[in-house]
């Protein structure tokens, strides 16, 4: 049995079976990843300076030394001064060891050296890398662009057919012939009864065109009201009006030769305190079917709510909405401020003898009471 809120949606309502999967903008960073980021070129460090003043104050005492020394022993030996390099190299390697300043300065030359040809070594891996990885984004980025592209002209495509579609003769005549049909075939048993003369039906009265006709607005329908301007533009929210011999709720006009019916179903009326909306005991026909079909065979999605749904959760009916108008590309105001991921609860449909049974317990008032 069917459970709230109810969908109805129309059976040429399709899209186009090659229709590309559109890509979310949240989900744009997911699918293309992140740009890729240039690596920063190491900033080659300045030359450390060697000793001033003081370090050649010591290469010069070192040196003397170091020839009184060299010379000393040429006395001593009566050597050539030529064979004797090495010994005059010891002073000079002394020094190098014993001068602090010296020392450090040329271990710093030295690691900076290395250093910078490392660093360069790792940043011309990392340009190497980055190349390869921009390349890739950018395949990446322009298959998106197209898609994105052959998903526009794909849609418009689709709804120019479908309003050409729905606009001709031969589809009405289609159209009428189904609800003929059906009212027939399914229904005749209860509506024949109560309310017409299938024998004499004129299908062609149920156009779903709107009349000047209004009707009283009730107290679901007006609080309801001020949550559907926060979803669609004020202009496009049509209300108190008749569709044949039909009073929608609500009604949504859009661009797309399509609309979308809202309804608030209650157990019962105020006024004749006779049930609504509810299905025949022991069979699946509710009664409003012959309503649904007519309007899902003109191209026009139907949601249906509970009343009590609707007045105690209405956030969480504006929620559902949206998602229904998402999955079937009816245009809403995507700047509103309503949570999409709200569930709602489910509420079974009554039968007829419990709408009998709500209108002896005065549900309707017991629920209004504490709104």
């Amino acid at each position: 049995m069917n459970n709230y809120p109810i969908v109805y949606i129309p059976d040429n309502f399709q899209l186009p079976p090659d229709l590309p999967y559109q890509v979310e903008n949240n989900e744009v960073s997911k699918k293309l990843g992140r740009k890729p980021k240039r690596p920063s070129k190491p900033i080659k460090k300045e030359k450390p300076t060697f000793p001033g003043i003081k370090g050649l104050d010591m290469l010069l005492v070192y040196s003397i030394i170091g020839s009184f020394f060299g010379g000393f022993l040429y006395l001593l030996g009566g050597s050539d001064i030529l064979e004797m390099w090495p010994i005059l190299l010891i002073p000079f390697v002394a020094i190098i060891l014993t001068a602090d300043e010296f020392r450090e300065t040329l271990v710093t030359v030295i690691k900076s050296i290395f250093n910078w040809s490392k660093e360069y070594k790792t940043y011309k891996d990392r340009l190497s890398q980055y190349n390869s990885s921009i390349t890739n984004h950018q395949q990446n980025l322009n298959t998106f662009n197209k898609k994105q592209l052959e998903y526009k002209q794909k849609t418009n495509r689709y709804f120019a057919e479908r309003k050409k579609l729905t606009q001709s003769k031969e589809w009405q005549k289609y159209i009428d012939g189904q609800i003929r049909k059906s009212v027939l075939e399914k229904f005749s048993k209860y509506y024949k009864k109560n309310r017409y003369d299938l024998d004499h039906f004129d299908i062609t009265k149920l156009k779903p065109k709107l009349s000047d006709r209004y009707t009283n607005e009730g107290f679901s329908e007006s609080f309801f009201y001020n949550y559907l301007i926060l979803l669609f533009d004020e202009n496009r929210i049509i209300t108190q009006h008749s569709v044949g011999i039909y009073y929608p709720d609500f009604i949504i006009a859009t661009e797309n030769q399509f609309n979308l019916d809202i309804e608030i179903d209650e157990p019962y009326a105020f006024e004749t305190r006779e049930p609504i909306h509810y299905y025949f005991d022991d069979t699946d026909i509710v009664a409003d079917e012959i309503r649904n079909k007519f309007f899902k065979d003109h191209g026009w999605v139907v949601i249906r709510f509970t009343e009590k749904q609707i007045l105690t959760q209405p956030e969480s009916c504006c929620a559902e909405i949206i998602r229904v108008c998402k999955e079937l590309y009816i245009p809403f105001n995507e700047n509103c401020e309503v949570d999409i991921d709200l569930d709602i609860s489910i509420e079974k449909m009554p039968s007829y003898n419990e709408c009998l049974e709500a209108e002896k317990n005065k549900t309707r008032e017991k629920l209004h009471s504490l709104i």
